[in-house]
Order: C-alpha cells, then structure tokens, then sequence
C-alpha cells in the first residue's frame, strides 16, 4: 500500500510539469509556422527563469512580482522566478539576540550582551549588603558581592534605680533604630527629702513649715518639715458708739488675717440732738416762718420745724401807675412780701415813660448782686429796668477736715452751703508707721528675721535677716560585726534631723570559737562538732571536726520478691549499721517469659488497616500487650473527585489518581489500553480512552500474574462483566470471587494487606483499575 501512493504521487508531479511546460509556451508565443506554441524544453543550464528561445522565437521579459529576503520575484507573465534575493531587513540587535531579519529571522553577528550597571546596597544591622545589577538597555537583573549583616552595634545607657522607679539598662545601636532592654533592677523605695523648696510662714491659726522634695528620684513627693508655730490673732477694737435709733458695737479684726467678731453690745439712746441746721422757711404776710433742724444723734433722718417766726401781716405798697401815653394812671395797692394787688387813684395817660412796675426780683449769690426789675407804667410799651441793686452776698464757708494717716498727709476741705465752691487748707503731715516688731529665732535649717507691722495700717516688712544655724551634729558610731555593716549614725542637738554616713561592709569574718554539740558519724552521715559564732550576734553555726562515716551493713532480711516477665526477682537486705533506712537487693532472680492470654479489645478493620484483637500479658504485672488474630482490611468506599479521574475515600479521605487500565479480552487475556498498532487496531482488540497521566509500559498475558510487576502500584479496583450464560470468577491472594451469570462485580483490592496473585476465569470481560496514592 506504501509503495503505490508512492507512484501515484510521482505521476501527479509528471502530469504537473508537463501542464506548465505548455502554458509556458503558450504565454511567450510562437510564430507563423508554429501558431500553437509548441516547444521543447531547453536543456542549458542558464539563469533560474529564463529559457533560450529558438531562432524566431522572442524572449520573455520578466518583469512584475516582488523579491523577498527568502524568495525571488515572480514574473507576472511566465510565472518563473527571477532576479536576486531582496536583503535581509535586520531588527537591531539586543542583549540576549544578533540582528535579526524581520521576515526570516535569519540572523547576523552576535548579541551585544547585557550593558551592566552596579548598584551597591550597603549591609545593615540586620539586612545583608548585595550587589544589584541591572541592565541599561533590558530588563535584566542579577544580584553579587553578598556581604553578611553587621549585627548591632550595641550602647549601653545604665539607668539607677530610685525611690520609685526601678532600674534598667538601655540599649540602642549607633547604627540603626534597634533598642533593647536588659538587668532591670527594682525601685529602692527609698525617699531623700533633701531638695528646699518653697517656705509656707505661719498664719494665725496654722502652722508654718518648709516644703522638701526628695532627691532619690523624679518621683515628685515631698514632705512638710521645719515646722513654725502658729502666731495667734492680732486683736484691733473698732468701738461704734450708740446713737438715738441703733445700739452702740465693739467690732474687732486682725491685722494680720480677715478674722472678724463683735464684743459690748450697747442699746440705742432714744434721745434726738437736731443740732444740724437745714432749710430756714421765711414767714410771710399770713403764716408763720421757722427753721428746719436735722438730727445729729444718729442717721435717723428726723427733723424738728424750731426758731418760729411770727406772720408778717401785709406791707402794702402803693405803686402809683403814671398816666402813659397810651394808658391812664392808677395806683396799684401791693404787698411786698405776698401776691396781695388792689388799684386806686387813677390818672389820664400821660404819654411818658415811667418804670415803676416792680417785676421779678433776681435774688444776689455769693458772687453776684441782685436786683428787681421794673417795667413802665406810663404805658403799654413793654420796657423794663433793672433797679434796687442788692450787693453779692459772698460764700457760706463749711470746713470738712480730713484726718492724716500712716502714708497720707491731713488736710481741711472747704465749701460752700449755696454754691459749688470748693478750696482747701490747713495741711497736715503724714504720721509715719507705728512699727511693732515680731522676732523670728534662726534654726538650723532656716535663716531668722524680724516682721515689722503697723498698728495703724496693714503695712509689713522685714529686715535684720541671720543665717540658718546649720545642723549641731552629734555622731555615734556602730563598728561593723560578721553580718552587719558598721555605719555612724548622725543627729542633731537642736532639731530632729538624723542622717548616716561612713558605711563600712560587714567584715564576714566569723569566729567559731563557742563550742557546742558533737554529733557521732553512722553509716550515712559523717560525725561533726558544731560550733557557735563569737564575733557578732550572728547566730550562724559551723559544723567542723568532721569523723569518716562507718560503712553500710546490709545484713538484716527482708521481702523476697518474686520474678515476673518484666522484673527479675529479688531479696531485700536492710542496713543494720545505723538509722539510715537504706535498702540492698540481692539474689536477683531472671526474668519469666511473656504470656499474652488475656484477651482484650478487639479492633475492627478499617479500608486502611488491618483488623485485630489486643492480647494483655499474664505472666506480670508489665501491662504490654501483643496484637494477634488479624482480620482483612474493609473496602474503601469511593467516591469521584474530578475531571482527571480521581477518587478518595469517604471514610479514610485517601485519596488516589488513575495512573493504568488493563482490560481483558473475551479470552482472558489482560492487556493495557492503548492508541492502536499503525492500522489503528488495538492489539487486544479492545478500544480503551485513557484518563491518566502515565503512558503504558507493559503488556500483561493472561493467566496469573504477580501485581508487583505493575509500577508504582497502591491497590486498585477489579470489576468483572459476565454475559447472560457465564458465571465468572476472580481469584486474589488465593481468594476466589464469583459474579453470577448476567451481573456485575467490583473487587476493591485495597481490603488486601498485599497483593500476591491475582487470576482471572477464561472468558471474563475484566477490567482493573490501578490507582496512585497521592
């Protein structure tokens, strides 16, 4: 069959040369003796493309087409290549690639190779330093030139503890931003009230004292020291004299605080004094005048009308209306001090002005003279004259004198009743502090001073300042013991003040020299005396003259135990030389074989192990057990997982991949799938697709055969078909299986420990999945 599509072909390839041959001619033409073209094909060896043409024959003139890198041009006309090869078009080159042709990828010289640039990244404390390199022209990068970390490098900052913080040790790298902790120490809890502050003086009824901060730490206590007594009030009396209406009071204060209270009680007098004279109210024609009294015995506002007046009775007062131009004369009757009017004697007008019409009188003030005036009575003109001048009646002088103080000078102020007149005089000196002086006595710590204040006024100061007396310090000194530090201890004479100073270490230096018990030595201590410490109140012992102890006497019987089968057996023997309770075995016995007879749990099989029954030794109490009278594993229970033919257990979860497939032949005979032989027949003559991931490698016979000749094999699943008339058999591991005419069986040959032999019966159709274990 090969050999004759062989032929055909080159028959095909004749009949393709000779068509072209004939077109050829035909396209370049013939001449008048030849009108149908033929030719014969030249046989010089000319130009690929062009043909020599007979004597009358013209040549083609190739022209059309385009020449490639590859390929030559066509012509248009005769189809025959022709020309030359077009040059390659060449891509630059690059790092990795020479200059390639765009249309061929033919290439010429060589890659450039990476144009290397070196970034250097310095180690750190913790970062290894390395070398980047990257490339200039691609995206080429590679690292070199690893160098290792530089580890920290480590300052200490020792932090002592205080009175309230507790010690520690910092640490921190010079070169990066590590930090770390370590020998923490707790806080002393020691306070050192040493640091002055502020000084809170004695008030009246509290005591003063000094304000110290402790200097063992930034813990911000303090205690009040140094303390001053309380000064007491500094009583001032302020008496406030009875008056008519209200009683009289003593208020007392202190001049050195806002205490207040009252003593002395007095009732009011009752009795008005008017002494202070106030509006005098003039008589007039018809009622009496009198003077207002106000009264100067206590703020009451009570007056009294006194100094009566009698009534004036009318002044009367002719004013004789002189005839004016206009208007007859009259004699109007006045009264000078009243609004009483009556007229007489009237006269005929005399044309002629005459001012004798009294009008407002305009009353003098201390600066200024009064006057009445006069209008004219010899007509109806409306004139006025300003007549009977009054002189001014100068001021009513008041004096309001003002007392001097401490710091202000005294001086009298003086006004007047009817006017705002004002001017001062009589000056008087300021009277100075009149100073009382409080000593205070210096002490050791704080300075003395003196307080000046003022009984007059509020006014203090200070002065003759002395210095602090500094502490009279009294030392008693404790010299050092074994186990206690000698120290001196200071005090002062004058105050509570207490320190220490010249500390020395306890000299450790016991002395044994106050001998006490001797205790004997026995087989299991040595012998000693104990002796007592004389070099301080230590109370610390030391056991010296040692004596060897005396050797063990293991002669006193005891418990014989017996041998078991996991303990030999033994005798013990007390020590008889002395109370020290220790035991020796001796006569060992050996050992006693296991007996496992006591049959216990029984375990059922599982997909993935066996089953078996757990058997107790009785030979001992050793509790080891021994597992015997094993059952077949069960079946799995699979169930599919996906697409690549996978399967997994229900009750184990293991899983598995089909890795083979054999299938048997009607005969028998086992074989593997496969793709088919080069006439696209399975040599079994059975047609299997494949779903696994490894190719088949074998070809197995029929008849038995040993599973371990199957590569990477885990289990597997054995299914076989009977037809209607046959009943079928599989044996495993010598097991026979048997699947009834007309049915289905699956054999799960994971249920097997291991996989001996398995045989199928002549005529089954099996097949037998291998699986993988993943």
């Amino acid at each position: 069959m090969k050999n004759t599509s062989k032929l055909l072909r080159a028959l095909l390839l004749s009949l393709a040369l000779i068509v072209c041959t004939c077109m050829l001619f035909t396209a370049c033409g013939g001449d008048d003796e030849n009108p149908d073209g033929d030719t014969t094909p030249s046989t010089d060896t000319s130009t690929p493309g062009t043909t020599e043409s007979s004597k009358d024959e013209q040549p083609c003139e190739h022209k059309g087409g385009t020449a490639t890198c590859t390929a030559k041009a066509v012509c248009s006309e005769c189809g025959v290549e022709y020309g030359e090869l077009a040059a390659h078009d060449y891509a630059d080159a690059t790092c990795t690639a020479p200059k390639t042709c765009k249309a061929c990828e033919a290439t010429e010289g060589e890659a450039l190779g990476h144009d290397e640039v070196d970034t250097v990244v310095a180690p750190t404390c913790t970062e290894k330093g390395v070398t980047n390199v990257t490339c200039s022209r691609c995206d080429y990068t590679s690292t070199k030139d690893e160098v290792p970390a530089l580890d920290h490098d480590e300052a200490y900052n020792i932090v002592a503890p205080t009175c309230v913080a507790g010690g520690i040790t910092n640490i921190t790298c010079s070169r990066c931003d590590y930090t770390a902790t370590k020998d923490p120490t707790e806080a002393t809890g020691i306070h050192v009230y040493d640091v002055k502050g502020d000084v809170v003086a004695p008030t009246c009824t509290e005591a003063g004292y000094t304000v110290y901060g402790c200097s063992a730490g930034a813990c911000g206590t303090t205690s009040n020291l140094d303390p001053v007594d309380a000064l007491d009030h500094d009583y001032q009396d302020d008496v406030v004299a009875p008056t008519c209406v209200a009683g009289g009071i003593t208020n007392v204060t202190c001049s050195r605080c806002d205490y207040t209270a009252t003593k002395d009680p007095t009732e009011a007098t009752g009795v008005h004094a008017y002494t202070v004279k106030g509006d005098v109210v003039a008589p007039t024609c018809t009622e009496a005048g009198y003077t207002v009294y106000g009264c100067s015995a206590g703020a009451c506002g009570t007056t009294s009308n006194l100094d009566p007046v009698d009534a004036l009775d009318h002044d009367y007062k002719d004013d004789v209306v002189a005839p004016t131009c206009v208007a007859g004369g009259i004699t109007n009757v006045t009264c000078s001090r009243c609004d009483y009017t009556a007229t007489k004697n009237p006269t005929d007008p005399t044309g002629e002005h005459a001012y004798t019409i009294k009008g407002e009188t305009v009353a003098p003030t201390c600066t200024e003279a009064g006057y009445t005036v006069y209008g004219c009575s010899a007509g109806a003109c409306g004139t006025t004259s300003n007549l009977d001048p009054v002189d001014a009646l100068d001021h009513d002088y008041q004096d309001s004198v003002v007392a001097p103080t401490c710091l202000t000078s005294g001086i009298t102020n003086v006004s007047c009743s009817r006017c705002d007149y004002t001017a001062t005089k009589n000056p008087v000196d300021a009277l100075g502090h009149d100073e009382k002086y409080e000593v205070i006595a210096p002490t050791c710590l704080t300075s003395g001073i003196t307080n000046v204040t003022c009984s007059r006024c509020d006014y203090t100061a200070t002065k003759n300042p002395t210095d602090a007396l500094g502490h009279d310090e009294q030392y008693q000194v404790i010299a050092p013991t074994c186990v206690d530090t000698g120290i001196t201890n200071v005090t002062c004479s004058r105050c509570d003040y207490t320190a220490t100073k010249d500390e020395t270490a306890a000299t450790g230096v016991h002395a044994y020299t106050i001998k006490g018990e001797t205790v004997a030595p026995t087989c299991c201590t040595t012998g000693y005396t104990t002796y007592g410490c004389s070099a301080g109140a230590c109370g610390t012992t030391a056991d010296l003259d040692e004596t060897a102890m005396v050797p063990h006497v293991y002669d006193v019987k005891g418990e014989t135990v017996a041998p078991t089968c996991c303990t030999k057996g033994y005798t013990t023997y007390s020590c008889s030389a002395g109370a020290c309770g220790l035991t020796e075995n001796k006569d060992a016995t050996d050992e006693i074989p296991h007996a496992y007879t006591e049959a216990g749990e029984v375990v059922a099989p599982t997909c993935s192990a066996e089953g078996y029954t757990v058997y107790g030794c009785s030979a001992g109490a050793c509790k080891t057990t021994d597992n015997k009278d094993f059952t077949r594993r069960a079946a799995h229970t699979f169930v599919d997982v996906n697409e690549f033919d996978e399967i997994v257990c229900t009750t184990c979860q293991q899983s598995y991949r089909n890795i083979k497939t054999q299938v048997s032949t009607g005969d028998g005979t086992l074989c593997l799938g496969c793709e088919g032989d080069e006439n696209g027949d399975c040599v079994c003559s059975v047609k299997v697709e494949w779903n696994g991931y490894i190719a088949p490698e074998e070809v197995f016979v029929t008849g038995e055969f040993t599973v371990e000749e199957l590569t990477g094999f885990n289990g597997g699943l054995v299914r076989l078909t009977s037809a209607e008339e046959t009943t079928l058999t599989i044996t495993v591991n010598g097991e026979a299986f048997t699947v009834e005419a007309g049915t289905d069986l699956v054999v799960d040959l994971y249920s097997f420990e291991t996989i001996e032999s398995l045989v199928v019966s002549a005529g089954a159709e099996a097949e037998l999945i291998i699986y993988k274990a993943l």
